[in-house]
């Protein structure tokens, strides 16, 4: 068993090295177009359920699957468990490095990063009482300025003109 495993893995990470390329380019496409909303290749992307303001009521939902699927459809040379695979290695490997502290970088899209917040006194908005919040580690993200002017309304290829 363990040695299926293991060589489950392996073929994995020479799946990954071989169409590593070709992967992160639809992955990063998928996260794009899925930025601006728009179903790509057949996706679906679902209506988050009961906004709470109108400007939440154009707001959409891009679950794992529907990122999946656009990677599948932007990358003909794989089958669809190939691309679930690489997909959810790539996943893995994101958040792994954002666990050890390190930043993600994805061109065209953004940085992720692991900020530490230190101790502080909060006040509870409803007593006024003073709270200690203790020091933690936070999540951030920066968008790339071609993926701020595709939200804006510019194609991929019209923002990194614009970068440029």
């Amino acid at each position: 068993m363990a040695a299926a495993k293991l060589n489950r893995g392996a073929a994995a990470r020479d799946l990954v090295r071989s169409k590593n390329r070709l992967l992160f380019k639809g992955l990063k496409y998928a996260l794009i177009q899925l930025s601006q909303l728009k179903a790509v290749g057949g996706t679906e992307v679902r209506q988050a359920s009961e906004p709470q303001s109108d400007a939440a009521v154009n707001r959409r939902t891009a679950t794992r699957a529907a990122l999946l699927d656009a990677v599948y459809a932007s990358c003909p040379a794989l089958s669809r468990a190939q691309a679930r695979e690489i997909f959810e290695m790539a996943l893995e490997e994101i958040a792994e490095a954002l666990v050890r502290g390190e930043c993600v970088k994805l061109r065209s899209f953004g940085m992720f990063a692991v900020r530490s917040k230190r101790e502080r006194i909060g006040r509870n908005p409803r007593t006024g009482v003073e709270a200690p919040i203790k020091s933690r580690r936070v999540l951030t993200f920066k968008p790339s300025p071609v993926l701020s002017a595709c939200v804006n309304g510019l194609s991929p290829e019209e923002a990194k003109k614009a970068e440029e």
